[in-house]
């Protein structure tokens, strides 16, 4: 017995189904833990500089420990960056349907969008 969805049944055809192949989860799971060690790390780096910042307000080394924020600031910058730039390449070559990258490429152009 068939049943007709309707509109869903003309927007994705059944020949979409058939293009790629699954991806293996556990190549999922890691990809996805991977980023939140990106994540995880460049967030206790920011902890790290407000930790200077407040620091600097009554230090001797006032200079010093703001030129150290400023540094840390900038490869906090780096770290958001490199895991955007490489997911893109990870996703392109996995056998991924071009739906699935749209959808967890959204991911990456709201962390983009954040900065």
């Amino acid at each position: 017995m068939k049943f007709r969805v309707g509109i869903l049944e003309d927007m994705h055809p059944k020949a979409w189904y058939k293009q790629g192949t699954d991806p293996d989860y556990r190549f999922t799971l890691a990809n996805e833990r991977t980023f939140l060690a990106w994540v995880r790390t460049n967030l206790a780096l920011l902890a790290t500089i407000i930790v200077f910042d407040h620091l600097a307000e009554s230090s001797a080394y006032c200079g010093l420990l703001r030129a150290l924020c400023l540094g840390l600031l900038l490869v906090a910058g780096v770290l958001v960056l490199a895991p955007i730039s490489s997911g893109e390449p990870m996703r392109s070559r996995c056998g991924m349907p071009e739906a699935c990258q749209l959808a967890s490429s959204s991911r990456w152009s709201a962390l983009r969008s954040s900065l």
